[in-house]
């Protein structure tokens, strides 16, 4: 039962992440014409621009994207900002380009913010929550999980990083009502279309669970995938986004990544060292993903928490990450809130399963905005041990021993013995 001071704790989150989630809408509306320039969303509207044009394979051209960057944001003299995503990216913007940069940056940038808060709610009405858990809980779970730092980099950089939140969203949905080629295709296509390079390890994840469903699944995704970025660009469009996402990589200061990488950059820079330990700490977090994904095989009560877990190692192994890539991460937040919920029948706020979810989830968004805030200091290795530190508490409790799992757990999902 829910004690006044559970309700009072609750009410103090929803106002506490209404507030951030606010200031965070707030800086976004407020961005100046030389910080729209300087965003992430201005290479995106220049490659869309590019296409539109009938450059093709054209928008991964550094001559090319350097002039039409240049023209964006004259007279302002900003370095160029190159286009590292998939082809297909760039066609969704093209729309975009029939409005003028600044007021298509705020437009993306608002509807990047619905597509996280649609992610979120799948995740809220998807997730085991207790049947006498108080709606007010849920709202909260909400709240927080938008109130992630990823959201701030989302709005303030109009960035692409909820359409693989909602993959990863709906594909959790698919599963927990048994639909295993369905979920596996929404989500490799959702990475696929937009950041392929942060799903590594959820695609090692897929592998670990090896039902014959899912991988046709997730086959038909990555087929569906490369076939729309081939009617976009090409193979040579194709071929120069691979090239450009790998050798981009030194564009920008490792310690600033939320990644592997920002950690032995913190020791060797930008050296082949670095790079070594990266790409082995990248293969060690795919195997453990395949190991997660062997887990919910055997144990479907372990989805929750295994899932999250590659979610997190994934966002680790991408050759580059930064804040607002955190963002693909709030679906995983609410569905963890509500496993922590279903731990046991006391007040929900004294269960340290919950008290947990909510301190990882919190130093998650503190490292986050601490490495935005500190303009100057490189801050992202601070963010990626936090991240390291989430995951593998989360694998330990992914892949111990299973006494119990409780029936709000048991989900449509096959048990392979």
């Amino acid at each position: 039962m829910e004690s006044r001071l559970t309700y009072v704790r609750i009410r103090w989150v929803i106002l506490f992440a209404c507030a951030l989630t606010l200031g965070y809408l707030l800086a976004g509306a407020h961005v100046s014409p030389k910080g729209i320039g300087e965003s992430d969303f201005t290479s995106f509207y220049g490659a869309a621009t590019l296409l539109r044009e009938g450059h093709g394979a054209g928008i991964y051209n550094p001559a090319l994207q350097e002039s039409m960057h240049a023209a964006l944001v004259f007279p302002d003299r900003i370095g160029n900002l190159p286009f590292v995503d998939p082809p297909a990216a760039a066609a969704i913007l093209v729309p975009m380009t029939f409005l003028p940069l600044d007021v298509a940056y705020h437009v993306w940038g608002m509807f990047e913010f619905g597509v996280l808060l649609l992610a979120v709610l799948i995740a809220v009405r998807s997730a085991p929550w207790p049947s006498s858990t108080p709606r007010r809980w849920k709202y909260a779970a909400v709240f927080a999980a938008m109130a992630g730092a990823g959201t701030y980099g989302v709005v303030v950089e109009a960035q692409w990083t909820p359409f693989l939140a909602l993959g990863l969203a709906l594909a959790y949905r698919q599963w927990r009502s048994g639909n295993l080629a369905g979920g596996a295709f929404v989500l490799v296509l959702s990475a696929g279309l937009t950041k392929p390079h942060l799903a590594l390890v959820l695609g090692a994840f897929l592998l670990g669970w090896r039902d014959r469903r899912l991988l046709s699944g997730a086959l038909a995704g990555a087929v569906t995938a490369v076939l729309a970025n081939l009617v976009v660009a090409g193979p040579q469009g194709l071929t120069g986004f691979v090239h450009l996402a790998v050798t981009s990589q030194s564009q920008w200061a490792l310690s600033t990544y939320a990644s592997f990488v920002s950690l032995p950059a913190l020791l060797f820079g930008h050296s082949t060292a670095t790079y070594v330990v990266a790409g082995v700490a990248a293969l060690v977090a795919c195997a453990v993903g395949w190991w997660l994904g062997n887990a919910v095989r055997h144990r479907s009560g372990r989805l929750e928490v295994a899932l999250a877990s590659a979610a997190v190692l994934s966002l680790l192994a991408a050759p580059h990450a930064l804040v607002h890539d955190t963002s693909m991460l709030a679906p995983a937040a609410v569905w963890m809130f509500a496993w922590a919920a279903s731990r046991t029948s006391t007040d929900p706020v004294a269960r340290p399963s919950v008290l947990a979810i909510g301190a990882a989830w919190f130093m998650i968004a503190a490292a986050g905005l601490a490495s935005v805030i500190a303009v100057g200091i490189p801050l992202g290795w601070a963010l990626a041990a936090t991240l390291v530190a989430v995951a593998t508490l989360g694998a330990i409790v992914s892949l111990a021993p299973v006494r119990h799992t409780p029936s709000v757990l048991r989900i449509a999902v096959p048990i392979h013995q």
